[in-house]
C-alpha cells in the first residue's frame, strides 16, 4: 500500500524539501499534489510502464515547446522524467508535472 510516507519518499526524487502530500484521488493512476520547494503533481502508475510514460513525456515536452498550453513534465533531481520504483514488492512507474493553473471544479 502506498502510504503518505512512501509517497513522500518517491516524491523526493523530484525535490529535496517536502512539506505536504495531498491525495487527489486519481482514477487510473494515483495522483498527488506535492508541496515544498516547489509544488507539483506526482503520478504513480501501477506496473512497468516506462516506455509508455516516456512516450507521453516526449509528446508533452513537444507540445509545451511549441507553445501549446499543457502542464509540462518536471525532471527529477537527477534530470530524469520517469522512474520505475518498487514498493512492497510491487512495481510503480512514477513521473511528475507542473501544476496546471486553474480552479477545482468540484
Amino acid at each position: 500500500m502506498l502510504t503518505e510516507t512512501k509517497i513522500a519518499s518517491i516524491a523526493s526524487l523530484f525535490t529535496n524539501n517536502i512539506t505536504s502530500v495531498k491525495n487527489l484521488n486519481g482514477f487510473h493512476n494515483a495522483i498527488y499534489e506535492v508541496s515544498g520547494d516547489i509544488t507539483f503533481i506526482l503520478r504513480v502508475a501501477e506496473g512497468k510502464r516506462e516506455e509508455q510514460t516516456n512516450s507521453e513525456i516526449d509528446f508533452l515536452r513537444y507540445l509545451h515547446k511549441n507553445l501549446v498550453p499543457v502542464a509540462p513534465p518536471i525532471a527529477s533531481l537527477q534530470n530524469k522524467y520517469v522512474y520505475l520504483v518498487v514498493v512492497d514488492g510491487k512495481y510503480y512507474t512514477v513521473s511528475a508535472y507542473q501544476k496546471a493553473k486553474g480552479k477545482d471544479c468540484w
